[in-house]
């Protein structure tokens, strides 16, 4: 609040007032309320603090929690904009990553029939996630909620799983808060840094506990009357909203159905969440269409509900480094600063999709300068596709040093669809059973997804069933290419052919 940034689980609002213990006044999840503001109106998230809480069916933590939820409404803001939160120290996989899915899928469908058609799709969605749906039902109904889809679905979508490592001997959060202590600070008190930081905490206390509250207005005078000297007020608002915007669009760019179905890939997405638990520095490896981009924005979309998060691609990168960077959205102040801001409202992230197409030097500045500056905070994550280990002519760009400072890079590979995988698609889409039949001609590149979404765009699968027949429909199609760009592709195929035939090697383009 006093840096004037969204909350962590409020990632479009700024904290108007910070309210302790509001039982009295009718709040029924009482640890923490965050009033925010935002160009959509008003916000109110409400946070129950739990140490221990594992959501498992016959966690009592839970049950009560959710007992509270049940009961939990609000006359102030509009029901879509009042937020419910259970934050804890204690993780897991699931609730990093299942049990967030299935709140990202909930707040992300437009009708409580689409919710339930995508959690109950065989092989769309894990036992894991319908199991912690029906544990949550379950508790919300013990609370009085009607058993439902409508009542339970409108619930979960404003329901947020917060993590927080405060507890732990080296704990992010501190330090990311630290980071915005000493921003806050003028020049000449940076180094009292540690002491705001301790009166912050003892100030959350003594609110705490009386069931008060306070606002940014009232918290920068006490500071001020205890003699801090504090900086002038920063204004990232703006360039919070356009880094949102950009990473909205990049992210609906990518592909992520086949038909209608909305493939998972569950091995992929649970190896990239094993690894973002502890690596900095990842890349989502696989040959071109296997679905690198896809496993990526599941992560980035997650990760968003919450916080803030850069997305960036070969396409909608400002080109020049950091200052134009900052320039195209109207950001004033130095790259790590602006950093350490997302980082505070959890936001420690950045996405990068098709790493080697990155091909223009003034686009490849713009990724090293972010990637410096990110390097240099402490538990900064960079997430990127690439297609280099199936690129040979790929020259690295990347300055070593600073892959280094992150801990190396970390692999996690993406293949082609496994027989499970296909054997979800044909249950969702029988009309793909004959294309990714082992019989088919071109069942091996129905196997990639890319491959797969084009050739589905054939009237019918059943009009390509000799290799020449495919090889023709490329000829004529050009794989989807711009009219304008056909018949140079085929002037470029009709060469190479001639030139295999009289067993020429070395082809000239």
């Amino acid at each position: 609040m006093l840096a004037h940034i969204p909350a962590h689980g409020l990632p479009n609002a700024r904290i108007v007032r910070v309210r302790s213990q509001g039982t009295d006044l009718g709040f029924k999840l009482d640890d923490l309320i965050i009033h925010g503001a935002s160009p959509s109106g008003d916000a109110l998230l409400e946070i129950q603090s739990k140490r221990d809480i594992t959501f498992a069916p016959k966690d009592t933590v839970y049950r009560e929690v959710a007992e509270q939820i049940a009961l939990s409404h609000s006359t102030e803001v509009a029901e879509e904009r009042h937020f419910v939160g259970i934050a804890t120290q204690r993780t897991s996989r699931n609730i990093s990553g299942a049990y967030q899915d299935v709140l990202k899928w909930a707040a992300a469908a437009e009708t409580c029939g689409q919710f339930y058609k995508r959690l109950s799709a065989k092989g769309v969605a894990s036992k894991v996630m319908r199991d912690f749906e029906l544990t949550t039902r379950n508790n919300l109904v013990a609370g009085g909620v009607p058993d439902n889809d409508e009542a339970i679905w409108r619930i979960l979508r404003r329901l947020l799983i917060l993590e927080f490592d405060f507890e732990s001997s080296v704990s992010l959060a501190r330090t990311h808060g630290q980071m915005l202590a000493r921003q806050m600070l003028a020049d000449e008190d940076v180094g009292q840094a540690d002491a705001l930081w301790r009166t912050l905490i003892e100030l959350s206390i003594a609110t705490g506990t009386i069931g008060g509250s306070i606002d940014r207005q009232e918290l920068k005078r006490k500071l001020v009357e205890i003699g801090f000297r504090l900086a002038g007020d920063r204004d990232y608002g703006p360039a919070r909203i356009k880094i949102a915007e950009m990473a909205q669009m990049t992210l609906a760019s990518i592909g992520s159905t086949v038909t209608g179905v909305n493939l998972p890939r569950f091995e992929a997405v649970a190896a990239l969440d094993e690894a973002a638990g502890s690596h900095h520095f990842i890349e989502v490896r696989g040959g071109p269409g296997v679905g690198k981009s896809w496993v990526l924005r599941n992560l980035a979309e997650r990760v968003a509900r919450e916080s803030p998060i850069i997305v960036l691609d070969p396409v909608t990168t400002p080109s020049g480094g950091w200052i134009a960077f900052a320039q195209a959205l109207g950001i004033s102040g130095t790259a790590s600063d602006f950093l350490s801001d997302l980082a505070a409202s959890g936001g420690a992230m950045i996405f990068i999709d098709s790493l080697d197409m990155f091909t223009d030097p003034g686009h490849q500045r713009t990724v090293v300068d972010l990637l410096r500056a990110a390097s240099t905070i402490p538990g900064f994550t960079v997430i990127v596709t690439t297609r280099t280990a199936s690129n040979p002519d790929f020259e690295p760009w990347l300055d070593d040093t600073i892959t280094a400072e992150c801990g190396g890079v970390h692999p996690v590979l993406v293949s082609e669809l496994t027989e499970a995988e296909v054997a979800i698609l044909v249950g969702q889409a029988p009309e793909l059973k004959a294309l990714l039949d082992k019989g088919h001609p071109a069942s091996k590149i129905a196997r990639n997804l890319y491959r797969l979404s084009r050739l589905v765009k054939v009237p019918s699968a059943t009009e390509i069933r000799t290799e020449a027949v495919l090889a023709h429909y490329w000829w004529k199609s050009a794989d989807g290419a711009a009219p304008a760009d056909v018949r140079p592709a085929q002037r470029i195929l009709a060469d190479l052919a001639a030139r295999s035939l009289r067993n020429e090697m070395s082809v000239v383009i």
